[in-house]
């Protein structure tokens, strides 16, 4: 008999139960049902619960970008929970795209920015947000551009 355990071990051992925790976490923060996550992933509610509930693994790239999507979590990030296929092998999205970035400090906080600018509204806290940030990021460009002599006088 097929059952999600056994599903499991046929597909590379025992789920990890965080990425279902993660989803549900965050579909229940944003105040979206079952029904309505799923309709703004492209897949059924059932499978959506059967993930949420770690009796299903992921196996679409194209559901976990949706899924990232509509829950406003970082495609990286649940890359890393869906599991090692989806797992980047030469650093994360972030570190490819910014190859700049130089710790984990840095990365958290682009996570952070991209999570804020990818949601459809934003409060007044993550507005607030999103100024100290920018605020910050072009004090530590000035710096830098200071530093290098390459401040430009007007």
């Amino acid at each position: 008999m097929r059952t999600p355990e056994n599903e499991a071990n046929e597909v590379g051992g025992a789920i990890d139960p965080r990425f279902g925790m993660k989803i549900k976490e965050r579909r229940i923060e944003r105040g979206m049902s079952i029904r309505e996550t799923a309709e703004m992933a492209g897949c059924s509610a059932a499978q959506l619960t059967r993930l949420e509930n770690g009796q299903r693994r992921i196996r679409s790239q194209q559901l976990l970008r949706s899924l990232s999507r509509a829950l406003i979590i970082p495609y990286d990030e649940l890359c890393e929970l869906a599991g090692p296929a989806f797992q980047q092998k030469d650093g994360s999205l972030m570190q490819q795209a910014f190859p700049s970035i130089k710790n984990d400090v840095q990365e958290e906080a682009l996570k952070e920015f991209a999570a804020i600018i990818s949601a459809s509204t934003i409060t007044a806290e993550q507005k607030d947000k999103l100024l100290e940030m920018c605020t910050a990021y072009v004090q530590y460009c000035d710096s830098q551009n200071s530093r290098n002599g390459s401040d430009k006088k007007n």
